[in-house]
């Protein structure tokens, strides 16, 4: 098994499994974008890899951890979520079977939808697997006994939605619905996000092929969606900038920089991994330079405002303001190259390692990763790396490294906001380390979600002969929620 885990898989593997002995002959491979055709345009939080078990293995090459140590991170987090239930080994076994048999596409994804039976904001994951019905149900089993039955503690039932089957499971909190068939494992919190990846499965035609793209991110939708892709080696993230200039920043590469982003003005960008403070946006801009906003390896931002002495001929530099004073400029390189931002190499994992920044996903415990991060460093020839990201000649574009490049980045700030509801756009984190708060933008907000929460579902939903089996017409008030 090859174990390079990736936070994406830690996901997967904390909603369903899928088995591994061979009964029945296997399927076709199931590596493609099928499902990424099925999803609506209004998934506006999406992470989608068209071969997982290629995503997982080019983790080699860009030097994060070894096999081994990511096998045993992997299944000690299982044993730990596990636990809780008494039978840990049922989830591990079941865990295990999932990336053995996951040999396909592998889809994640959040959109708005009516509260409806589900919530305002809908969950949706999905995976495409060479295995048959029966084998995924055996898995399926071992996950619900070792990890779900101890949170959804409602007797399991069968329903349907658009016309086939569905375990739903019940808690106080909401209900999950889970769809085994051949080939497919989809699971969601609102059924009708089910009903409208199976409406997209019918409708997608043949799969397109992986060819050598890794993963696909996106994050808002329409004019004010970023786009991230990941083709072998390289990333890409595309988005529609204000204006027609490459943005880029002279940002300090120095030893103690996670990550850095240039922006028009000091405020949040969907290429930081989690939102920044809140005294970061409150910053002025500065007339005429780019700004970058860094995270530091020690929790900390900064926002670094690049000037440029022209009529004394110095070079450029960057001007580091930190909350506790206005100006510091010790701590940091001054005079790195213009960048569009860059990432320090192995140090955004070593930050979720200690606790420095915030875990994409709540509930991994980041000590887990500390072994990965201490054998990455170890295999380095040289000082640790300053990985820069890069701009083309069409603004709105930014390129970098696989796994340390505008992507991964942006994938986790995805899946950051996807695992707490939040909708994506600029956001700030409260002093005391709540929730996010959402933020007006300047040069690129993202618009609220326009669909009414109260108003009967959308036409273009499902067709009304076809809705889940939960759904009422207009005139007649929904059930009460069970207990």
């Amino acid at each position: 098994m090859r174990a390079s885990k990736t936070v994406l898989a830690l996901l997967t593997i904390a909603a369903v499994a899928v088995a591994q002995d061979s009964a029945p002959a296997p399927l076709p491979a199931a590596t493609g974008e099928l499902l990424l055709a099925a999803m609506p345009d209004r998934a506006d939080l999406l992470v989608h890899t068209p071969d997982l078990p290629a995503l997982l293995a080019s983790t080699d090459a860009a030097g994060i951890g070894g096999d081994e140590l990511w096998a045993a991170a992997f299944r000690a987090q299982l044993e730990h979520w596990g636990a809780a239930s008494g039978s840990p080994e049922r989830l591990v076994d079941g865990g295990e079977a999932l990336l053995r048999a996951a040999d396909g596409e592998a889809l994640v994804a959040s959109l708005r939808l009516p509260p409806i039976g589900g919530p305002s904001r809908a969950t949706l994951l999905a995976l495409r697997s060479s295995r048959r019905e029966s084998e995924l149900r055996k898995a399926l089993l071992g996950v619900l006994e070792g990890g779900l039955a101890g949170l959804y503690s409602g007797v399991p039932r069968q329903e349907q939605v658009q016309s086939r089957p569905v375990t739903v499971l019940t808690r106080p909190e909401g209900r999950l619905y889970i769809s085994v068939q051949d080939g497919l494992v989809a699971v969601a919190d609102h059924p009708l996000a089910l009903g409208l990846l199976f409406r997209g499965l019918e409708s997608a035609g043949e799969p397109k092929g992986p060819g050598e793209k890794r993963l696909e991110v996106r994050y808002g939708r329409g004019k004010e969606r970023w786009t991230g892709w990941m083709y072998g080696d390289r990333e890409s993230v595309s988005w529609k900038a204000p204006n027609d200039v490459p943005l880029v920043a002279h940002v300090p590469d120095g030893p103690r920089v996670v990550v850095a982003v240039a922006t028009v003005e000091p405020e949040d960008s969907p290429l930081l991994p989690a939102p920044p403070p809140a005294w970061i946006v409150d910053l002025d801009p500065t007339p005429g330079h780019a700004d970058a906003v860094v995270l530091l390896d020690d929790g900390e931002a900064a926002a670094c405002i690049a000037r440029l002495e022209v009529s004394t001929g110095q070079p450029p530099f960057s001007v580091v303001v930190r909350p506790e004073s206005d100006v510091v400029a010790d701590d940091l390189v001054p005079g790195a190259k213009p960048v569009a931002g860059g990432a320090s190499h192995v140090r955004w994992l070593r930050a979720y390692a200690t606790g420095t920044l915030a875990l994409p996903l709540p509930g991994i415990d980041g000590e887990l990763l500390a072994p990965i991060v201490e054998q990455a460093e170890a295999a380095l020839d040289s000082a640790r790396p300053f990985h820069a990201w890069t701009v083309t000649e069409q603004s709105g574009e930014v390129r970098g490294p696989a796994w340390h490049g505008p992507t991964t980045m942006l994938a986790l700030r995805t899946l950051h906001d996807l695992s707490r509801r939040r909708d994506p756009g600029p956001a700030v984190v409260r002093g005391d380390g709540g929730a996010p708060l959402p933020t007006p933008g300047v040069h690129r907000p993202l618009p609220p979600p326009t669909e009414d929460r109260e108003a009967p579902l959308p036409e273009d939903a499902l067709p009304e002969d076809r809705l889940p089996d939960d759904r009422l017409p207009e005139d007649r008030e929904p059930p009460p929620r069970e207990e």
